[in-house]
């Protein structure tokens, strides 16, 4: 019996504290962070149609009516965007002009072609360069589906190239996740 405790407290504490169970109480488990979507479009109604359904839908969204401003965006978020909307046919700089400066400048992005030209009809430069066309028109349900298939499904990878992993308390038992580096 610990001295100068009364039985009750004592009990209170060997309830709260006991050595059978953690110490912390295991974090909530992680959302992955939302994906970023960069739409390119010369039309401004689709363009703010796409910014509503993938908004809605989860995804962080940019937009621009010029080819030009969609690659100055993209200089200015190395890493940041994870799919690239590329309508093909645009004023000034065309879809298959634009395609090789999205690869330069975000490699690791996805990019999807999207154009109102039977695909058929469409470069093949451009058509076999995008990771998937979709033909206008187009549902904001396909929209959704298509954008989402290219986005991976595992959990997310910072910007550094390290990926988020549990802090193992003594017990085994996760209690908070950090950044990690990547193993070979």
């Amino acid at each position: 019996m610990t001295p100068g405790l009364s039985m009750d407290l004592r009990e209170l504490l060997q309830t709260v504290w006991a050595p059978d169970q953690p110490t912390t109480t295991p974090a909530a488990p992680l959302t992955p962070a939302p994906r970023t979507v960069l739409a390119i479009d010369d039309d401004a109604m689709l363009l703010e149609l796409m910014y509503v359904i993938l908004s809605a839908a989860g995804f962080n969204v940019l937009t621009t009516t010029r080819a030009a401003k969609g690659l100055e965006m993209l200089r200015q978020t190395p890493g940041a965007v994870d799919v690239v909307l590329l309508d093909y046919q645009m004023p000034v700089l065309t879809g298959a002009q634009v395609l090789p400066a999205v690869r330069e400048l975000v490699p690791a992005a996805k990019v999807l072609g999207v154009s109102g030209t039977d695909p058929a009809d469409l470069p093949a430069e451009f058509r076999e360069g995008v990771d998937q066309l979709l033909r206008k028109p187009f549902s904001g349900r396909e929209l959704i589906a298509t954008v989402t298939a290219l986005v991976p499904a595992e959990p997310p990878v910072t910007k550094r190239g390290r990926e988020l992993r549990p802090i193992r308390a003594a017990a085994g038992r996760p209690i908070a996740s950090v950044p990690a580096t990547r193993q070979p």
